[in-house]
């Protein structure tokens, strides 16, 4: 019976910090983009993502480097928020690779702009954004050969609004 209730207690432990952790990430991704942001709360709300981090946990590694680029809490500094995508890509956070490839799309923070590997690790990315970019560069022939059907294929099984306006100017470039 003492190992039934230990179950039930571990589980619900469990369960209680998984909710904890969706609304601590709920909390930063909202705080991101607010025009309300504060020195004490943007620091509070570091240490907090910080420390979930440090466990392991992907959301929270991808999160840490949200904050490490805007300088949010902290420093801005690209190269520790390059560094933190790349763990949660590694934990299993697919967003993270689409931000990883941001970074050799455009050559930010000491990152030489490089196509191939922003197309690469744009491919890894589960996010509409990162399909949407592959398809400019094929379009575009960005890091690769033109391949305007393949861009024109991308955009249209692409749930983005920029990938509908972006197909109805390619379809026409066509």
């Amino acid at each position: 019976f003492l190992l039934f209730v230990l179950f039930q207690l571990t589980g619900t432990l469990a369960q209680q910090d998984a909710e904890a952790e969706k609304e601590l990430f709920r909390e930063v991704e909202n705080y991101l983009y607010s025009p309300q942001q504060n020195h004490k709360q943007s620091k509070a709300l570091f240490k907090e993502v910080k420390s979930v981090a440090e466990t392991g946990n992907a959301d929270a590694m991808y999160y840490l480097g949200m904050l490490q680029k805007d300088g949010i809490g902290t420093s801005q500094n690209l190269k520790k928020a390059r560094n933190s995508f790349k763990k949660a890509h590694d934990l299993g956070n697919t967003k993270a690779a689409y931000a990883v490839g941001y970074f050799h799309l455009k050559g930010m923070g000491a990152v030489p702009q490089d196509y191939k590997k922003a197309y690469n690790w744009f491919k890894k990315s589960s996010e509409p954004i990162a399909t949407h970019w592959r398809a400019k560069m094929e379009f575009l022939g960005l890091g690769r050969a033109v391949n305007k059907q393949k861009a024109i294929k991308l955009l249209a099984s692409n749930n983005l609004l920029n990938s509908e306006t972006l197909l109805k100017q390619y379809q026409l470039a066509e």
